[in-house]
């Protein structure tokens, strides 16, 4: 019983998707590939007398925007821009848990500038180089080659 009211239930879907799919194919003279009909040609119109001499004064009113609105545009998109990057990145700081986020340790400022300095002056020494792991290296080497 159930697997008949599928069946039924599939049917039904794929015919309620077919008729729109088949309603959508054109006829065969509407094709899309099909070639264009002749352009109309519309019909004559009167022309309007051209303009008086009083009608094409320039009264000083530029219809363009100002100097002054686009550049407070573009300071204004400047400060959106930051905003949301402000905002970004609180959330990020935000949604951190406490244990993960990165502390800066307190030390007097004197103490700051003597240990920068000492720590840029010198360089730890290098390691030594460990035979143990150069003879195992070697060994593989060889192990290779012999393949």
């Amino acid at each position: 019983m159930a697997r008949r009211a599928l069946l039924l239930t599939a049917a039904v879907a794929a015919l309620a998707l077919a008729a729109p799919a088949f309603a959508q194919t054109p006829a065969p003279g509407n094709s899309p590939f099909s070639p264009l009909p002749p352009a109309q040609q519309p019909a004559p119109t009167q022309t309007a007398p051209p303009p008086t001499p009083s009608q094409t004064k320039d009264s000083g009113d530029n219809s363009g925007p100002s100097l002054i609105g686009i550049m407070g545009l573009f300071v204004l998109g400047v400060v959106v821009i930051f905003v949301i990057g402000w905002f970004i990145l609180r959330d990020a700081r935000h949604s951190l848990p406490r244990h993960a986020r990165r502390r800066k340790p307190k030390r007097p400022k004197a103490e700051t500038k003597a240990v920068a300095v000492a720590s840029s002056a010198r360089r730890p020494p290098p390691r030594p180089p460990r035979k143990a792991h150069a003879s195992r290296t070697r060994k593989r080497r060889a192990r290779r080659r012999a393949r």
